[in-house]
């Protein structure tokens, strides 16, 4: 220490405070003194400092640090401070002390290390409540149930370090009455230390890593919102804000009680939410710099490492705009309405969640599950329009979810694609379906899926009273979202919008009736009743083993909905089967109505009339020889071409 200027002073507690105030910096663990598993620590020094101020004065060795303006920040003696702090408060409040008394002095000692520590401290001294100290009492429970105190306080170590040691505080001092004197009479009370000022030391990243190593270090969040509080600060984001609603006082209060609130405890009774938090704060960040003005590969460079790489988040990740975009939507978040539950009657098929729990699947989720992370930001863009659950609502989400659902989004390119679309069509989020009908779309993302919204939309504002129609088809299990085939089946025209719609009701039902199970036997039976019954060509190989080719009776549900769309030449097959339907009460009517042609294949008929055949082919796939002579279906997808694999087909002439 010989370079620097030493300044021994023999000083209590209160004198110190007196002078200035003490600022536990960034750098400092957290308050181990309160930890459950220091318990003997704790005991052991509350001891020390009961015989204090019972009996014989003790010095508490030497506390020393650096003096930036008017602040002490220590470099050793934060635990004691602390202690000493939490000391006089109690003793103030026991003593039944008028607040300008103490307050003043006591509101000088304050935590940087969490804004949630800070922000604690600061209440525990200014506001004004009720404090039981009945023996049997908890000093904590009282402070627990104050409207200023934030539940998601109990996982800032701090605050619930303090909170143990005042009930420790009040089980070893609650006997000494006249505890206020004892503490701050005199010159110098019955507790003092040798206080060290430091005059030249800085806090260097040598002395910080030093310092973090003596304790428990700040979790990798805790650090990117000091640092996240830094470039706000100097880039004075929230010059224009009340101290209030200043990043580093909301994001240790309100933002995180609201996390807090949505993350349920694990098995053992603990709430983890740094790490929904720091997800949350990647999703902003991801469709803030897909909005942005970036070079395109540039965007997809940051988004693919924000999104697959666990840790990869950084201040660097947002400008100004981008950190409106976070300041708001933490703000939505704390709001009851963005966390309702307000779209359950909007269906969503194949994908594994809903809106009531898009934001839980995305700030719990693992990888870049783009799908999700493109719904959860038009939930946000719709609120963020001050938007409030409704119709507007349910008309905006429901174009969102129907091209998400039809969209490829698998990869940042694409995801960039979706949120510049979502950000666009946001223009008309109040009226989305007028927005479609009126405006040119720019963007090029899911542009078949786009096109099909704006004719929907100019459907519905021409006939509103179609518009339960029209929801009732996309939200069938058949269309999921995409209803151009059904329009198809009442008028083949892609642009026109005056259409039958009482056969449109027709086509509803039947798709409703007969398509909800996806492709099945019966289905594939009653298309071998259309026109010539060759819809399985849209598809073509070679078996080898009966040397024919190979076709497919649609393999899947999946390729169920995609042939009304992938094979325009085959898509009259679908459709003239629904008429069929139309006009009967079941699949087993059009089969049994079933009259073949003379030119029809001897196969197809059978096929057609003996239910059972047909199970022989579950995926749909068979051979036909060319002549039409034998069909040879074939239990899976393939065939070896061999005895044994020959031996698997089955026959049918």
């Amino acid at each position: 220490m010989s370079d620097h200027e030493k300044v021994f002073v023999k000083i209590s507690f209160w004198n110190l405070l007196g002078l200035h105030g003490v600022e536990i910096p960034i750098i400092q663990r957290d308050y181990a003194q309160g930890r459950e598993s220091k318990e003997s620590v704790r005991e052991r020094f509350l001891d020390a400092l009961h015989g204090a101020v019972t009996g014989k004065a003790i010095e508490l060795d030497f506390i020393y640090g650096d003096l930036h303006g008017d602040a002490f920040q220590p470099l050793d003696g934060q635990q004691r401070l602390t202690t000493l702090f939490l000391l006089h408060w109690y003793a103030a409040r026991r003593a039944g002390l008028d607040g300008s008394v103490y307050r003043q002095r006591l509101s000088k000692f304050s935590y940087e290390t969490r804004s949630s520590s800070k922000a604690f401290c600061h209440g525990l001294i200014m506001e004004d409540f009720e404090v039981d100290f009945a023996p049997e009492r908890k000093v904590s429970i009282s402070i627990i149930d104050c409207p200023w105190y934030f539940a998601a306080w109990r996982s800032d170590p701090t605050v619930d370090g303090m909170l143990r040691m005042l009930d420790a505080i009040h089980e070893k001092f609650k006997q000494v009455d006249d505890l206020w004197e004892r503490l701050t009479a005199g010159e110098f009370g019955q507790i003092t230390f040798n206080y060290i000022k430091l005059e030249s030391c800085g806090l260097s990243d040598d002395l910080y890593i030093k310092m973090n190593a003596r304790g428990k270090p700040l979790t990798a969040f805790e650090n990117f919102k000091a640092l996240l509080e830094k470039k706000i600060s100097t880039e004075k984001w929230d010059s224009e804000r009340a101290l209030a609603d200043h990043f580093s006082i909301k994001v240790d209060t309100v933002w995180t009680d609201a996390f807090w609130e949505l993350i349920k405890p694990d098995d053992s009774g603990e709430r983890h939410i740094d790490r929904p938090f720091w997800n949350f704060f990647k999703q902003i960040a991801a469709c803030s710099i897909a909005n942005g003005e970036q070079p395109y590969k540039l965007k997809e460079y940051r988004i693919l490492g924000l999104l697959n790489e666990t840790d990869d988040l950084a201040p660097r990740h947002f400008d100004e705009s981008g950190y409106a975009d976070l300041y708001t939507a933490l703000d939505l978040v704390s709001k009851e309405r963005f966390c309702a539950k307000p779209s359950t009657e909007l269906r969503f098929w194949g994908l594994v969640y809903d809106l009531d729990t898009i934001l839980l699947e995305v700030i719990q989720g693992i990888g870049p599950i783009y799908k999700k992370r493109v719904l959860l930001q038009a939930q946000i863009r719709f609120f963020a329009h001050n938007g409030e659950v409704g119709t507007a609502y349910h008309n905006w989400m429901r174009v969102v979810r129907n091209i998400v659902q039809q969209a490829t989004i698998d990869s940042p390119e694409t995801f960039i694609g979706a949120i510049r679309l979502i950000n666009e069509l946001s223009r008309g989020i109040h009226k989305i379906y007028a927005y479609l009908s009126h405006e040119k779309i720019e963007s090029t993302f899911a542009g078949e899926q786009v096109k099909e919204e704006v004719r929907k939309a100019q459907i519905i504002e021409k006939y509103p009273e179609q518009t339960a129609l029209i929801h009732e088809l996309e939200d069938l299990a058949y269309c999921q979202g995409r209803i151009g085939f059904a329009l198809y089946c009442v008028n083949e025209d892609a642009d026109v919008i005056d259409l039958d719609f009482d056969q449109l009701v027709k086509v509803c039902a039947v798709i409703r009736r007969d398509f909800s199970m996806g492709i099945t036997t019966e289905l594939r039976r009653t298309l071998f009743t259309v026109s010539d019954g060759r819809f399985y060509k849209y598809w073509g190989s070679y078996l080898y083993a009966v040397e024919a080719p190979k076709h497919c009776a649609i393999e899947d549900s999946d390729e169920f909905r995609n042939f009304a769309y992938k094979y325009p030449g085959y898509r009259h097959y679908l459709k003239e089967l629904v008429l069929k339907l139309s006009r009967v009460e079941s699949v087993v009517d059009v089969i049994r109505n079933f009259r073949p042609k003379e030119t029809t294949p001897n196969w197809i008929r059978r096929l057609v009339e003996e239910p059972g055949l047909m199970e022989h082919s579950a995926k749909g796939f068979f051979a036909v020889k060319y002549d039409d002579s034998v069909c040879h279906l074939i239990q899976s997808t393939r065939v070896e071409n061999s005895d044994k694999g020959r031996g698997k087909l089955k026959e049918v002439k």
